[in-house]
């Protein structure tokens, strides 16, 4: 498509700043200096305009991958002309603090009226005939300010972001962008910023946020798609916080200069967010029709998941249900909606981890495998936890955004000596199941931060972790069953029956809970020599129907979905007693 010249269209692809040199004369035309204070929202509000009527204008605005790709790892120089980007990005480090910046710059020619203003906002200073002759973008200490220039400071907030870790090529693609592809060249000191680190296609950037509006919605693990202008910059330090410059030696050495985004606004998105691909209107579809296309697509999913879990079908029942599942609210500590899983006694089962690893990535936006082998445990470089220097967040491998698929293979868990960092490795990953909280270690203290992995665990005994069901698995020895290669439509209605079971919402009736009640009070009573119910069951029969019945479409759960589920958990509890005591993992 042919770029109309002279439009808001083309002077926001091709030159976002004139624009907003423009939007910031007609502010200062309407009233005094305190008005230049509404120019991050007045662009916000002029570019998602320009930008969001549709997904085909979207898609115009270069990635930040491409850019880098064609311009270098480090961006645009000031010697080069401003570009629009877009980045679709997970939050790294929200701690990088604030920075100031002058709101409007100096005129840098003759003609120009005494009183004209400069834009400063949006990186304009780092392009501005000044910043030519520095050597960092941000890089030159500001001059000293008269009294009555302060009122021409204000702050932006200055955050890390890292490419959406465990992204898979299908949902990076409906998102109108290119997949995780060639590695990008990060520098040493960042590479431990990035959660997987050397596993795919990554960028690490700089978000420098202008409106509060924006940096007070994101936090570590969000994920978010931003439109900025690229520039480039140091990575903020203790030094730069405190003098308004970055440190000499950032400011000397090219090489440490990072791609740093100006945003201009951003959308938040989630993994149970419909790309624009998937979406589908069905307005006019009479109710009936729908859903009996869902029970078809819901009985041909499972059939396919079959075939990967080696021909079980109560493994593939509940590997739909886990794949469903995330934290709806918290009561008293505990996260309600979430079902991990093990998948358990699969030494019989030796291809299930890659079977698996293929069918989630062509399923799940994002899927992540990690082995509990004690090396793997054990080694510093690949600690499951983010850690903090008290200057420099260090990623986890858990610092993953809410709904990725965790894949563990406990099978690879051997004997041996599990180290320091092995053990803290453990319990990070017990806090992130059972707890669905992920430790942030800093140097005199820990945090918590809220976490919602879909976590399906494969042991060759019943798992050591606390999961909330555990099946072990059947596999059909003497058949060949084969994964077949499904069609592109069956793919997509797949992928739209799981991300809208994630957002759908159940409606459980007083009437209904009260039968339930009862019914289980009197299974109780009748469990003759079996192991006695107890509430944990209850609940986790609770959580299993919900997903049941929101994963078949339902608004509302009825008896016999409720009885249907009971048959599925008495099938788990048959198996599990069974398997022979003391199995090791």
């Amino acid at each position: 498509m042919v770029v109309p010249a002279d439009t808001d269209f083309s002077r926001a692809l091709i030159k976002p700043l004139e624009l907003i040199q423009s939007l910031l004369d007609q502010i200062a035309s309407n009233g005094g200096p305190a008005n230049l204070d509404t120019l991050p929202a007045t662009a916000a509000k002029k570019f998602e305009e320009i930008f969001t009527g549709s997904r085909e204008s979207f898609a115009k605005i270069p990635t930040l991958a491409a850019v880098l790709s064609r311009d270098g790892a480090a961006g645009s120089s000031p010697a080069q002309q401003p570009k629009l980007v877009r980045w679709r990005c997970m939050i790294q480090d929200t701690g990088l603090g604030t920075e100031m910046f002058l709101k409007t710059l100096p005129s840098t020619t003759a003609s120009s009226p005494a009183d004209s203003k400069l834009s400063g906002y949006f990186g304009a200073g780092d392009f501005s005939a000044s910043a030519t002759d520095s050597s960092a973008s941000g890089g030159t200490p500001a001059p000293a300010l008269l009294p009555d220039e302060y009122s021409n400071l204000a702050e932006r907030t200055s955050m890390y972001a890292v490419s959406v870790p465990g992204e898979t090529d299908w949902h990076a693609e409906a998102w109108n962008d290119a997949p995780s592809g060639t590695m990008l060249e990060t520098s040493t000191s960042m590479k431990m910023k990035q959660p997987l680190a050397g596993e795919n296609g990554t960028i690490g950037a700089l978000l420098k946020i202008y409106d509060a509006s924006i940096s007070e919605t994101m936090g570590v693990t969000d994920v978010v798609e931003v439109v900025g202008v690229l520039s480039s910059s140091p990575f903020p330090t203790s030094e730069w916080q405190s003098s308004g410059a970055a440190s000499s030696a950032s400011v000397s050495n090219t090489e440490s200069l990072l791609p740093c985004l100006h945003v201009i606004y951003s959308h938040s998105i989630t993994f149970d967010t419909l790309p624009p691909s998937l979406r589908v209107d069905v307005s006019a579809t009479p109710e009936l029709i729908l859903a009996e296309q869902q029970e078809k697509e819901r009985e041909a999913l499972v059939a396919y998941l079959q075939a990967a879990c080696q021909g079980d079908e109560l493994v593939a029942e509940f590997l739909l249900l886990a794949l469903t599942a995330r934290v709806r609210s918290t009561r008293a500590g505990v996260a309600v909606g979430s079902l991990s899983l093990n998948i358990c006694d699969a030494s019989a089962a030796p291809e299930l981890m890659n079977s698996l690893a293929s069918v989630l990535g062509l399923l799940c936006p994002s899927v992540v495998s990690q082995s509990l082998a004690l090396c793997e445990l054990n080694d510093t470089s690949k600690q499951l936890f983010p850690s903090s220097d008290g200057e420099n967040l260090k990623a986890g491998r858990l610092q993953l955004p809410k709904g990725s698929v965790l894949l563990i293979d406990e099978s690879k868990m051997g004997e041996g000596e599990l180290k320091d960092t092995g053990v803290r490795n453990v319990r990070a990953l017990n806090s992130v199941i059972a707890n669905r909280k992920l430790p942030y270690a800093f140097p005199y203290s820990e945090f918590e931060f809220d976490s919602d992995l879909n976590v399906i665990v494969v042991s060759q005994g019943k798992s050591f972790l606390s999961l909330d069901v555990y099946v072990p698995i059947q596999a059909t020895a003497h058949i060949d069953v084969q994964v077949a290669e499904p069609s592109a439509a069956s793919l997509h209605a797949w992928r739209r029956l799981i991300l809208e079971s994630r957002r759908s919402e159940l409606t459980v009736s007083q009437e209904m809970a009260d039968l339930i009640q009862k019914e289980f009070v009197a299974a109780r009573k009748g469990a003759m020599g079996a192991k006695a119910l107890g509430q944990e069951d209850l609940l986790r029969r609770m959580a299993i129907a919900r997903l049941y019945a929101l994963s078949h479409g339902k608004a509302d759960l009825n008896m016999g979905m409720w009885r249907k589920v009971v048959g599925l958990d008495e099938e788990c509890s048959r198996r599990l007693m069974a398997l022979p005591s003391r199995k090791s993992t």
